[in-house]
């Protein structure tokens, strides 16, 4: 994850159950999932992040980094110089670098230690038209208001 700087987004996910070593038992790290499981889980969420990535699917951040996966089971820290956007439960969720000011909607907000931001629209407040966020020098994806998708 640290060694990765020449990458644009970088996404550290760790699986509470899965131990220190992630998928491999050797030595055994946590009794709770099989190795069979952890292999099973770990390429899962990894296959998410690459398919997201590779095939410009960025909406499939929304199921891989929101709040549908909130849990004690998973912790995640983002690093993602050029910002990923999607729209959860009448917010606008952007992930970026820990601490970054974001400009959105005409106004200046800050990520968070671990690199999220979900700025909550007010009923009756659902954006016109396109959306598209600012980090840094970077801008996001262009995003249709959740009414307007194609």
């Amino acid at each position: 994850f640290n060694a990765a700087t020449s990458a644009s987004r970088n996404i550290w996910t760790e699986v509470s159950s899965m131990g220190h070593l992630g998928p491999l038992n050797h030595p055994p790290s946590n009794k709770d999932l099989t190795s069979k499981e952890k292999v099973r889980i770990h390429k899962r969420i990894l296959g998410g992040f690459f398919r997201a990535e590779l095939r410009n699917e960025e909406d499939l951040y929304r199921h891989l980094l929101g709040s549908s996966i909130d849990s004690d089971a998973l912790q995640h820290e983002t690093r993602c110089a050029q910002p990923i956007v999607w729209w959860e439960d009448n917010s606008l969720a952007v992930a970026s670098l820990p601490g970054q000011k974001i400009t959105a909607f005409g106004a200046t907000h800050k990520a968070n230690g671990q690199g999220v931001l979900k700025i909550k629209l007010e009923t009756g407040q659902a954006p016109r038209g396109p959306v598209q966020v600012s980090a840094g020098k970077s801008k996001s994806r262009v995003l249709h208001a959740p009414e307007e998708q194609p």
